[in-house]
């Protein structure tokens, strides 16, 4: 015997789908003025007055048949068909934007009562109301008492058509706390310093007009943003680029710089990370095309509240400086806009979308913060069909749409990051390090101890403050050597890896295969290379003379499964007879560091025949060892290049220290690292636009 059953609801589902579904109740008053908009309104005005909250709006209003099969429907929207068909309302040419059906239950969140007044064109305005508490008394959905549609007699409706939603006994209390942040969330409804001139939000409290200044702020503090961006993507193609820095006044000894696809378009392209292939500025990607996300505008402006900088700048009295910050502490963020109206929750607190906060507590240095970014991503409704809204409006839900979206505009962000970092480098090179600032500790101490001997002191203190001094610098230098030692073998541990798993995979092919006669070969190379690196990493005690071919060769023969793996041709001329006087271990490892970032360049440029040059040779009592390759060059400035935490590498793996370290580790041995001038150097043609770095040390005779 088999017996056969429906699905019976319980009333307490239409509790779940509306009051504890939508979690913010301010939420669920933005719903009802989507609702507005969709219906064609040209306003949209919310009263909270007398323990009850109005939703008024001059839209197309319903008829019976609409409030039947649509309306007291949950789950049901005609709005999603006109989506899938792209038919716009016919007043204002607008693409709906809610789709779910379930929208019009945040009135559950609100109140316990809703009345709802509606009058559509040439009809009659009807009215009905909804007790929640009695309808979730019944036993079942099926049971619930009937909701009655009656013509109404008070004409709640003074324009031709529209709907007015009144909610009675609210659930929550509104304070004026509360009715603010709405006021903020409802101007930020609408995507910032975009308009949409046929939709009014007007919100009152008691009566009275409530107004908030977010839109004065806003326009105000535009002007504060030392940098700014607008880009266009599609399918990963950017179709515009503009990246503009604009020095505050005050700093006119730095020039601003705008870049954009016309007049900077190698940089552009040079600059894209590798590893992602994120964006590209030639064509669309294919990772794209089968996706629906559309046209993507992502802008915005980026602000910098250094204490520095604002000690030299001109232009903002600190009275603003302090609404600038309390604005962006509030409204600062990335928010997502679909068709200028915006998808919650991102940018709100802890709805980060690019995890900016994250990433700049991971690695503080040159990362923006959500307090620091006043920006908006902009969809097209009709073309982002991929992209779709969680139930509680909380964001998009995950799938592959938004993957790729996040994919595509971090790796545009990216680019923004690596201007911006060079650009305030520039400043605090000009106006925050004079030639005392960027003297050594050991030459300010020198300084110092020369000032305090030529004083009037008693010869008893001046030997008591010296000794101290010279303890100090002591202890300075040999902590500064083993953090160089140390950061040199953590960025060298990266290239180990890398050059351990090439040889390990050739390995286990060649096992794979049964190449018995090559096995030992390639395990003894295995076991040669990590003893080289070994020995790379060894402290050296103290400076000693090594022939500088001995240190190249060494180098490149830590690298040799690399440079075989990536099909790079070393090109050698090497001078016999040159010495010099160093940590051998912490020049082999600035010398890996070099390797790997012309390997990464040549690799990322796409350079079909890569080469890398390697020439020593004596030239004015000094020895240079010259690193060129034939790839496109810096795609940043080189003095920018070796400052801690810049890098124009998009690789997450790059923190921006390698070329800082090798600089470090030249300058403890009183060296000098440099960016060649092809002009200068006897060089082939093919490296004239490559990258050319030079390590010049004195030369060591032994006497």
């Amino acid at each position: 015997m088999s017996e056969k059953f429906n699905f019976e609801f319980s009333p307490n589902l239409i509790t779940l789908l509306g009051e504890q579904l939508i979690h913010d109740k301010k939420i669920a008053v933005s719903e009802l003025v989507k609702n507005a908009y969709d219906a064609d309104a040209n306003k949209v005005e919310i009263e909270i007055a007398n323990n009850q909250i109005i939703v008024k709006d001059d839209g197309c209003g319903m008829d019976v048949d609409t409030i039947k099969n649509i309306w007291l429907k949950p789950g049901v929207s005609s709005k999603k068909d006109n989506i899938q068909k792209g038919e716009l309302t016919p007043k204002h040419n607008r693409m709906p934007i809610g789709e779910k059906g379930v929208g019009r239950l945040g009135s559950h969140k609100l109140g316990e009562i809703i009345e709802l007044h509606t009058k559509p064109e040439k009809e009659k305005e009807k009215y009905l109301k909804i007790d929640w508490n009695k309808l979730e008394q019944s036993s079942s959905l099926s049971n619930m008492p009937p909701i009655e549609v009656l013509e109404s007699k008070n004409n709640a409706i003074t324009s031709d058509t529209g709907t007015k939603i009144v909610i009675k006994k609210l659930k929550e209390q509104w304070t004026s706390s509360d009715i603010e942040k709405l006021s903020n969330d409802l101007t930020n409804l609408i995507a910032p310093f975009s308009s949409q001139e046929n939709f009014n939000i007007v919100l009152r409290k008691d009566g009275e007009l409530f107004h908030n200044n977010l839109k004065e702020q806003a326009e105000k503090i535009k002007k504060n943003a030392l940098f700014s961006f607008d880009i266009t993507i599609n399918n990963g193609f950017v179709s515009k680029f503009v990246y503009q820095f604009k020095p505050w006044l005050g700093l006119e000894k730095v020039d601003g710089r705008i870049v954009n696809i016309e007049n900077n378009f190698n940089l552009l392209k040079n600059t894209v990370g590798k590893k992602k292939q994120a964006v590209n500025f030639e064509h669309q990607l294919d990772t794209y095309k089968c996706l629906k996300i559309g046209e993507v505008n992502f802008s915005g402006l980026v602000y910098d509240f250094d204490n520095m900088l604002f000690g030299i700048q001109k232009q903002i009295p600190k009275s603003e400086k302090k609404q600038t910050k309390d604005y962006l502490k509030n409204n600062g963020g990335i928010r997502v806009y679909r068709d200028n109206f915006r998808i919650f929750n991102y940018g709100e607190p802890g709805n980060d979308f690019f995890a900016l906060d994250a990433k700049r507590v991971q690695r503080v240095a040159g990362q923006i913060s959500s307090n620091q970014i006043l920006s908006s991503i902009k969809l097209n409704r009709k073309d982002s069909t991929g992209l779709i809204e969680k139930t509680n409006r909380e964001g998009f839900i995950n799938n592959d749409n938004l993957t790729a979206l996040q994919n595509m505009l971090e790796g545009a962000f990216d680019i923004i990051n690596t201007f911006r970092k060079v650009d305030k480098d520039k400043i605090i090179r000009v106006y925050l390090e004079n030639a005392q600032d960027r003297a050594s500790v050991e030459s300010k101490i020198d300084d110092i101890k020369e000032t305090i001997n030529k004083s009037d002191l008693e010869q008893k203190e001046k030997e008591k403050i010296n000794k101290n001094l010279d303890s100090f610098s002591k202890d300075f230098v040999q902590t500064k050597e083993i953090f160089m030692t140390a950061a040199s073998a953590g960025l060298s541990l990266s290239i180990v890896i890398h050059e351990l798993d090439k040889i390990i995979a050739n390995l286990d092919e060649r096992v794979k295969n049964k190449d018995w006669k090559e096995i030992p070969n390639v395990t003894k190379y295995l076991q040669e290379t990590v003893g080289a690196f070994k020995d790379t990493i060894k402290i050296d005690k103290n400076k000693s003379s090594v022939n500088i071919n001995e240190i190249v060769e060494k180098a490149i023969f830590n690298l040799k499964a690399r440079f075989i793996f990536h099909k790079i041709n070393l090109i050698q001329n090497l001078s016999d007879n040159l010495n010099i006087i160093v940590k051998k271990n912490l020049i082999i490892g600035t010398l890996n560091n070099l390797f790997d970032n012309a390997i990464y360049w040549l690799d990322y440029q796409k350079i079909q025949d890569k080469k890398i040059l390697i020439k020593t040779y004596k030239r004015d009592k000094q020895i240079h060892l010259l690193i060129a390759d034939n790839g496109k060059g810096f795609t940043i400035d080189f003095e920018s290049a070796t400052r801690p935490f810049i890098t124009g590498r998009q690789d997450e793996t790059s923190m921006g220290i390698g070329l800082h370290l090798a600089n470090t580790i030249m300058e403890a041995h009183q060296s000098f690292l440099v960016q060649g001038d092809f002009n200068e150097e006897d060089l082939p043609e093919e490296f004239k636009e490559g990258a050319i770095i030079k390590l010049i040390f004195k030369e060591y005779k032994d006497v």
